[in-house]
């Protein structure tokens, strides 16, 4: 087995390649591939929908003051509680727990 190896391996090292020539002196012709074959993609890559973002500027803009809207609601609600509460049940809602 070691020796049908050894002598496979000196016969690719010993045998020249088809292409050894220069490669200025192969022509489009003599390759197996036209240029416009190997430029081409797989059909696995032309045929993948493309993602794009649908968000414009006044998506995101819109979304933000949502946002701000939100925030804006829940202050005034909890300013609200706040004062509705007995000052001495309020002095403590300050204080860490530990």
């Amino acid at each position: 087995m070691r020796r049908h190896l050894r002598e496979l391996v000196v016969a690719l090292m010993t045998k020249p390649l088809p292409f050894t020539s220069s490669p200025s002196s192969l022509s489009s012709n003599s390759l197996p591939f036209s240029p416009s074959f190997l430029r081409r993609q797989p059909s696995s890559v032309v045929s993948r929908p493309i993602a794009t973002m649908t968000n414009t500027k006044n998506d995101t803009n819109q979304e933000l003051d949502a946002i701000f809207k939100q925030k804006k609601l829940v202050r005034s609600r909890v300013r609200k509680a706040l004062k509705a509460m007995e000052p001495s049940i309020r002095s403590y809602e300050g204080k860490p727990i530990i």
